[in-house]
């Protein structure tokens, strides 16, 4: 069996994973896999199990909780499987919801792992939250993490309605426009 792990990071000379500090420079830490750092590594715009998460929250926000557990544990199950990885205690533990124990939490949760590398998990991060994240030890933000991008100036100087309607709409919902503000869910 493939460690999972040794897709996602290199082992260092002690043959042992080192992590390091969001932000923080540790030349001794593991780098990228190779499963990934390759010029024909894969690449998904949007995978099987990135439509099956999807379909467990959309199921999960619409109360089709029986729905939203058969979704999920089909995304863990294959999240594994695309890396040619069996672990039945992992599914065991982390794939076998029911309509009584699926809950948001863990479907964003293991969506995040599951789409490693993929933008796609900062968006929904920016969305709901989820998993909770620390900022990076050396920010600049006010141990804040960004939710949204600033505006270029280009974009400012060009386009100056876009900022004045998004202003607008920010502050009608009771917001500012600040890096830290949610996104899309502007009413939570």
């Amino acid at each position: 069996m493939t460690h999972g792990l040794a897709l996602y990071a290199d082992t260092v000379s002690t043959n042992k994973w080192v992590g390091s500090g969001a932000g923080l420079a540790n030349g001794s830490a593991s780098q990228i896999g190779d499963f990934f750092k390759q010029p024909t590594s894969y690449v998904a715009l949007i995978s099987y199990v990135e439509t099956k998460f999807i379909e467990a929250e959309a199921s999960l926000q619409t109360n089709n909780l029986p729905r939203a557990a058969a979704a999920y544990d089909t995304a863990v199950a294959n999240s594994l499987a695309k890396f040619g990885i069996s672990n039945p205690a992992f599914i065991k533990k982390y794939a076998s919801e029911t309509a009584g124990t699926i809950n948001l939490n863990k479907i964003m949760l293991q969506k995040y792992l599951a789409l490693y590398l993929q933008g796609e998990i900062f968006t929904d991060w920016r969305r709901t939250g989820i998993p909770k994240l620390t900022p990076s030890a050396s920010n600049v933000t006010n141990n804040v993490i960004p939710r949204r991008y600033v505006y270029p100036i280009s974009e400012r100087l060009e386009n100056p309605r876009i900022i004045f309607l998004v202003y607008h709409l920010l502050v009608l919902f009771g917001g500012m426009l600040h890096l830290k503000n949610r996104v899309f869910n502007l009413l939570k």
